[in-house]
């Protein structure tokens, strides 16, 4: 990630929570990229925030399963 970026340790009982509050922005995907900087258009935006979404998604089912944490940068 870019520079100065802050890490996060969230223990195993944390993780539900990761994926409720990712949960929100994907519920509204089409309005966060509009809001987002040109000069990519606002499909390529959605795309590109749809596939990061779903790496911390699957991060964090991937901690769910085996009961661990997960870190956040």
């Amino acid at each position: 990630m870019s520079g100065g970026a802050e890490t996060a340790w969230l223990d195993a009982e944390q993780v539900p929570e990761l994926l409720r509050e990712v949960a929100l922005p994907r519920e509204r995907l089409d309005q966060v990229a509009l809001w987002t900087e040109r000069p990519r258009t606002v499909e390529e935006h959605r795309g590109q925030i749809a596939v990061r979404l779903g790496i911390i998604e699957d991060s964090a089912r991937e901690a769910l399963e085996i009961g661990g944490g997960v870190l956040v940068r």
